[in-house]
């Protein structure tokens, strides 16, 4: 009885592991091709993580774009429903990095006028509500929401 428990704590544990490696947010090119491990955490862009919603007149989260960086593995997200685009992993970093580009953001950034950039920086100039988590590296995470 106890080798049977003990099989399928190894094979929830095996199933659990691939579950985890299957993550296809993950990144592991930096927009310039180059591998990101070596470097440290909030050098690509000063913040560590980056989480935007976007709500239009005809479409609830029409561009949603999710980035996190961490010491294990940074993480990238970017859907855009105008455009039909869903991209992940490396994919979404290289649209990232063109967005958060055109982004001149620190920590000591004003509330609007980061939501004001992001909306920019996404081209959106029509929306109803738009969301903004972003953390600093060394910083409190900020929460913001504005409605038109």
């Amino acid at each position: 009885m106890q080798k049977k428990g003990y099989r399928i704590a190894l094979l929830i544990m095996i199933v659990c592991m691939l579950a985890a490696c299957q993550n296809k947010n993950i990144v592991t090119k930096g927009p310039d091709g180059e591998d990101i491990s070596e470097e440290p955490v909030g050098s690509l862009y000063g913040f560590t993580e980056f989480d935007f919603s976007v709500d239009t007149k005809d479409k609830k989260e029409a561009i949603q774009a999710m980035y996190k960086e961490g010491r294990v593995h940074t993480e990238a997200n970017y859907l855009n429903k105008v455009e039909d685009t869903y991209l992940r992993g490396n994919k979404a970093l290289k649209k990232l990095d063109e967005i958060f580009s055109g982004m001149s953001v620190d920590p000591e950034t004003e509330d609007m006028d980061l939501i004001k950039q992001a909306t920019e920086a996404f081209e959106i100039s029509d929306y109803e509500k738009a969301s903004l988590k972003i953390k600093f590296k060394g910083h409190d995470q900020k929460d913001l929401m504005f409605s038109k």
